[in-house]
């Protein structure tokens, strides 16, 4: 399966628990919606990493990937600090270049 790069490396950032990196994947205007909550801008979604990440110790490993003309859905297995750990889980991106501008996960 043929990962694009800003999903391998949201993916990589997310397993090394790099969230300064994770943040620097997306767009300086990107928008991620998770557990009902909406982080816009990088400076949002590094503290939402961060969080995320010291909260679940989270690790992702991607099963499938389907593009589409607006957008691209990884289906994972997420394992971690949470009920009903591990769990398959999937990520709506939206890609621009190298850059993530969206991102719903569920």
């Amino acid at each position: 399966m043929r990962i694009p790069t800003a999903i391998q490396r949201y993916v990589d950032f997310t397993n090394s628990q790099d969230w300064a990196a994770l943040a620097a994947t997306f767009s300086a205007k990107a928008v991620v919606h998770d557990e009902g909550g909406v982080h816009t801008g990088r400076t949002e979604i590094a503290m939402w990493a961060r969080a995320s990440i010291q909260k679940y110790d989270m690790e992702i490993q991607p099963l499938s990937l389907r593009e589409g003309a607006t957008n691209s859905v990884l289906t994972a297995v997420v394992a971690g600090n949470f009920p009903g750990s591990p769990a398959e889980l999937t990520f709506q991106f939206q890609l621009k270049g190298d850059e993530i501008v969206a991102l719903k996960i569920g």
